[in-house]
């Protein structure tokens, strides 16, 4: 319980708290970090969970995981929220001030001090994650994500049409978003929800049968259930194989 209540805390409070809360709950990420291993009788998934930023030690063991699962086989399957490639640039602005909406955020790189909508994630001695500092190869490796159009079409398909007003508008979009109260429900729908149910369904029909998940640590809450939505097989190993730092 004390893991998910910090969890929370990564997606929900710190937005209100500044950079002090960033670092208290990233160092508490730390102390209770743990890789979590998940199998039904065929496939073996090794799931890292992921905090945005932090210290480059930290980064750096997990390139060290990354690469001693791959030496052994493992698929990487990775987290990655972009844009398709399809969308233009006019339409990939609305969607992206769309997709704001919902979370109050565009994502970037949460390390950087000259983007004013994510600053409190910007704490000296902190950097932000890379596909390079944790192991990545985004030539080879699967971004099992959704992308942001498709997230913002399901977000509109479940809860109607965004309409954009002048505020959403006049507001850069690396600058601190005010424009309208966030709801947390929904936020939670687009951020955790379709996004798990994506990548449980990847995991369930993936041809390899040894993986490895990169995503954020709010992900794995929940996550056995959402592989035994395809087979009941599934089950999270609590025993004699869990790797911490």
């Amino acid at each position: 319980m004390k893991k998910w209540l910090l969890i929370s805390f990564i997606a929900f409070t710190v937005f209100a708290c500044g950079r002090m809360m960033t670092k208290v709950v990233i160092n508490n990420y730390n102390a209770t970090f743990m890789v979590w291993h998940f199998r039904d009788g065929e496939k073996d998934v090794r799931f890292i969970p992921m905090a945005h930023v932090n210290k480059p030690e930290k980064f750096a063991r997990i390139k060290t995981l990354v690469d001693s699962f791959r030496m052994k086989g493992y698929a990487i399957y990775y987290e990655g929220v972009e844009m398709s490639k399809s969308i233009d640039s006019t339409r990939r602005d609305s969607i992206l001030r769309k997709f704001r909406t919902i979370i109050g955020m565009v994502p970037n790189n949460y390390a950087d001090k000259n983007n004013k909508s994510t600053k409190q994630f910007a704490v000296k001695g902190f950097i932000g994650q890379t596909a390079q500092n944790t192991g990545v190869d985004k030539v080879t490796d699967i971004n099992a994500d959704l992308h942001i159009d498709e997230l913002v079409s399901i977000f509109e398909k479940k809860n109607g049409n965004i309409k954009l007003s002048e505020c959403d508008w006049q507001t850069k979009l690396n600058d601190k978003y005010r424009c309208r109260k966030i709801d947390r429900k929904k936020m939670d729908g687009l951020v955790l929800h379709y996004r798990n149910e994506h990548l449980s369904r990847l995991v369930a029909i993936a041809p390899e049968k040894k993986i490895v998940i990169l995503y954020g640590a709010m992900h794995e809450k929940n996550f056995e259930e959402y592989l035994q939505k395809y087979n009941p097989n599934w089950e999270r190993v609590r025993e004699g194989s869990n790797i911490r730092w």
